[in-house]
């Protein structure tokens, strides 16, 4: 830290973290924490210019913004890249043998220009963990597995809009918007703009059914899943008590069913 150029400006200045983008906290009684309340910017960055308020000695903490936002298209491949894809293929690979990727999510984009459309839940909504928010639909856009916004496969059929001017995800699970009529299972919305919590998982806050916030909580790593048991005790720990259907157990899909007892079991 030194002196900026400015009558009561500092400058802030680092050399490591895990790559940006950074936010940087301030507070005038201590140790700033990781919250909104002490948010004053963030910065791709190595270095931030602040005028704090006179009359008073400020503290202040810089660490990683949320990873979804860091630039990796020029990033190095780990170096444990090329140990764990042979292990996954030696194990097995993904239940066909190979390494697969799924090109057939789309992650759709929208504007301020983009309207909000309210859907009708189906009995794939479980209130209240599900969020009933209008999503934005922007012209154009697709299902998972689709062509356009029509389940017409009776797939999983996800829709995933992010939302640019409010930086708010939009995921929803088995939509179908056909006849003029838009219904949905499962909603969620993400502030993509939270900072992340500090071991680095991802920050919920569960609801009552009168929409109070109860508790804060949070993802499980999959280290955690797996000490508890895996797949299998991610989805025995589900919110409707259901385990995921296991016929797409032979293509490979135990990631997915892992994802899906991760998410419903932290709403619960």
């Amino acid at each position: 830290m030194a002196g900026g150029g400015a009558p009561g400006a500092v400058t802030l200045s680092w050399t490591v973290g895990g790559g940006g983008p950074y936010a940087i906290y301030r507070s005038g009684s201590g140790p700033p924490e990781r919250s909104e309340q002490d948010l004053v910017g963030t910065t791709s960055a190595l270095s931030w210019n602040d005028t704090p308020p006179a009359g008073s000695v400020f503290y202040y903490r810089v660490l990683p913004g949320p990873f979804w936002k860091r630039e990796i298209s020029t990033a190095a491949v780990d170096p444990a890249s090329s140990t764990i894809i042979a292990g996954l293929a030696a194990g097995g690979g993904f239940g066909n043998g190979r390494l697969q990727i799924d090109f057939s999510i789309n992650v759709l984009a929208a504007d301020a220009s983009v309207p909000f459309q309210s859907f009708t839940p189906t009995g794939d909504f479980y209130s209240p963990d599900c969020d009933l928010s209008p999503v934005p639909v922007p012209p154009g856009g697709a299902l998972e597995g689709e062509t356009g916004y029509h389940c017409a496969g009776d797939g999983d059929c996800h829709l995933l809009v992010l939302h640019q001017p409010t930086q708010k995800l939009y995921e929803m699970w088995r939509a179908d918007i056909s006849g003029g009529e838009f219904k949905g299972g499962c909603a969620a919305v993400w502030d993509l703009t939270k900072p992340v919590g500090p071991s680095g998982r991802i920050e919920v806050v569960q609801t009552s059914r009168t929409g109070h916030p109860t508790t804060a909580i949070e993802y499980p790593t999959w280290g955690e899943v797996d000490r508890l048991g895996g797949p299998e005790a991610g989805r025995a720990a589900g919110r409707d008590g259901e385990e995921e259907d296991d016929a797409e157990g032979d293509e490979g899909s135990c990631g997915h069913a892992l994802v899906f007892g991760i998410e419903r079991a932290a709403a619960s």
